[in-house]
């Protein structure tokens, strides 16, 4: 909704044109991530998940769909320079950020101490360290729980 209302206001913010450049790079970016995590997803329900996904876009973000989303409002409002957009990201971020802690509680349950080694071995949403080269050997490091693991952890028949 703060996209279409955004899309539709004419008013623009007084931020130096080369912003635009940047928020199409944003955009771009955000829909390439969107993009990578519904792929490496594959035909896996997101509401009840099966195995983790750990690979692709997962070893980078536990959230890349999010952030992915988050980059394509942020760069559609700087694109547009729309006050009303530039505004509603952070209230949109924050929601989403309560929608993402709900998911994590239910993966918790469900996944266990994989979960639990996953998170703490991949961050909620960017790290410098896992997108920029590193030096730190816990940074450069996988995620402890190697892919054949990760296609293996299923939920138990309840």
């Amino acid at each position: 909704m703060p996209i279409v209302l955004g899309l539709a206001s004419r008013r623009r913010v007084g931020l130096p044109w080369p912003l635009s450049g940047f928020g199409w790079a944003l955009m771009a970016t955000g829909l390439v991530l969107t993009a990578r995590s519904v792929s490496d997803r594959g035909d896996e329900d997101l509401d009840r998940p099966a195995a983790l996904a750990v690979t692709g876009a997962y070893r980078v973000s536990r959230n890349p769909m999010y952030v992915g989303w988050s980059m394509i409002h942020l760069g559609m409002a700087l694109v547009r320079r729309s006050p009303v957009m530039l505004a509603a990201w952070p209230i949109s971020a924050a929601l989403v950020h309560r929608v993402v802690l709900s998911e994590e509680r239910e993966l918790a349950r469900r996944f266990g101490d994989a979960f639990a080694d996953y998170a703490g071995d991949v961050p909620r949403y960017v790290s410098a360290g896992r997108i920029l080269p590193v030096t730190s050997p816990r940074a450069m490091r996988p995620p402890s729980m190697p892919c054949a693991l990760a296609r293996s952890v299923t939920t138990s028949p309840s």
